[in-house]
Order: C-alpha cells, then sequence, then structure tokens
C-alpha cells in the first residue's frame, strides 16, 4: 500500500544517485524569474519616465502661469500709467484752455477800454473844434463892453504851463502805450512757456512709459532665459538621478548570494 501511494521523485528510497531529478543548488525558475525582474525594471523605468514628464509638464505650466501674471501685471501697471497720463493731459488742456479764454478776456477788455479811449478822444476832438477858439469866432475874442479891447485868453496860443501840460500827458500817454505793449509781449511769452512747459511733460510722460516698457520687456527675457536654464539643469538632473541602465554588469551581480 505504501509503495502505491508514492510517486518516483527525489524522495522516493528506491531512486538511486543515477535517478536524481534535481540538485542542490540549482534554480529551476531562473528563466522565468530574469523575465519577470525584466518586467519589473521595465515597469520602473517606465514609471520613473513617466513621472519625469509630468513633472517637466508642471514646471512648463507653472512657468506659463507665472509668465502671464508678469504679462498681466505689466499690462495693468501701463493701463494705470496711461490714466495718469491722460489726466494729466486732461487737466494741462484744461489749464490752456482756461489760459487762453483768460488772455482772451484781457484782449477784449483792452481792446474795449481803447475803443472807448478813441471815442473819448474823438469826442474831445470834435468839442475842440467846434469851440468858440479854435473856429476863430471874432465875437468871443472881443470884450463885449469894449470893442477895442482884446481877450487874450482866447488867442490861439497857450502859455508856457500849458504847453508843459500838453507834454506831460503827451509822454504819460507814450509811458502807457509802451506799458500796455510790454504787457502784451509778456503775455505772449507766458503763453509761450505754459504751452512749452505743457509739450515738455507730454513728452516726459511718453518718454518713460518707452523705458518701462523696455525694462518690463527686458526683465520678461531675463525670467524666460532663466526658467529655460532652470529646466535643462532639472532636466538634466532628472536624467542623472532616473538612470537605470540594465546590462551585463547587472546580471553577473543578480542572485550572486544563492550560487
Amino acid at each position: 500500500s505504501t509503495q502505491s501511494t508514492w510517486g518516483i521523485g527525489d524522495a522516493d528510497p528506491r531512486c538511486g544517485a543515477s535517478s536524481l531529478q534535481q540538485f542542490s543548488g540549482e534554480d529551476l525558475g531562473l528563466v522565468e524569474r530574469k523575465r519577470r525582474q525584466a518586467a519589473l525594471a521595465r515597469q520602473w523605468a517606465q514609471q520613473q519616465v513617466d513621472e519625469r514628464n509630468h513633472k517637466q509638464w508642471l514646471d512648463t505650466q507653472n512657468g506659463l502661469r507665472q509668465r502671464r501674471r508678469m504679462e498681466e501685471t505689466t499690462d495693468r501697471a501701463f493701463q494705470v500709467m496711461d490714466r495718469v497720463a491722460e489726466q494729466r493731459a486732461q487737466e494741462a488742456r484744461a489749464t490752456a484752455a482756461f489760459n487762453r479764454a483768460l488772455a482772451n478776456q484781457r484782449n477784449e477788455e483792452r481792446a474795449l477800454a481803447k475803443r472807448n479811449e478813441t471815442l473819448v478822444n474823438f469826442e474831445e476832438i470834435r468839442n475842440a473844434l467846434d469851440s468858440d477858439f479854435m473856429r476863430e469866432d471874432v465875437n468871443a475874442t472881443m470884450n463885449a463892453s469894449n470893442p477895442n479891447r482884446f481877450k487874450s485868453y482866447n488867442m490861439k496860443g497857450f502859455l508856457h504851463h500849458q504847453k508843459q501840460a500838453i507834454f506831460n500827458e503827451q509822454a504819460a500817454q507814450a509811458q502807457e502805450a509802451r506799458r500796455r505793449r510790454e504787457q502784451e509781449a509778456e503775455d505772449e511769452r507766458q503763453w509761450a512757456l505754459a504751452a512749452e512747459r505743457t509739450r515738455t511733460i507730454g513728452l516726459e510722460v511718453e518718454e518713460k512709459k518707452m523705458q518701462m516698457r523696455r525694462a518690463a520687456a527686458e526683465q520678461l527675457e531675463r525670467d524666460r532665459h532663466e526658467q529655460v536654464a532652470l529646466k535643462e539643469q532639472r532636466s538634466r538632473a532628472a536624467q542623472q538621478v532616473t538612470r537605470n541602465d540594465i546590462g551585463e554588469e547587472f546580471w553577473r551581480h543578480f542572485n550572486a548570494s544563492s550560487r
């Protein structure tokens, strides 16, 4: 009965040394184990490649988001600068319009005063021409009580102090005319200076805007170069860390303890 239950194998006492099927130290699953190990190594390598690609994709997305944020910040800064420049330009235009209106008002007032003065002068001339003195009315120069007595104060002549008073008045009028011309020239000069200041401020604002735009563009370019260099550095570091080639050296040392 015991013989019927036994199978022929290494544990069968009937088998001699020549009938052994398994020897000590023999690894019958070597081929299958190597195949599984190679598959597992390929799986690990593929997993590392996928992780590296995913990390590179995340770095790229982070760089894009950072660049978009920088561009949005730069655009907002430019918008604020444009609003400030527009407000300053509006203020300059309003100031210029006020100055022009004030200058026009002053010119109109001076023209009105000159017209009124001209009318008064015409009235004085008319009164002088229509007077008895200028018309040389004989009746006005003769004394009514004594026809032979001449009225010297109705003569066509002036005494010394009267002539001097006329000269003084002419000098005062000439000085006033010069003062008006100088004032008009000063007004024109101030208006030219205000216009030049407005133009200079506009040019300075435009120049500052261009400088800030150039600085922002240069900063963006430097950040892009730094990101590219950092990306290349990380890529080289990842390649050095994840290098896991399986070669002859691996199989030579693999499972050496069981040999």
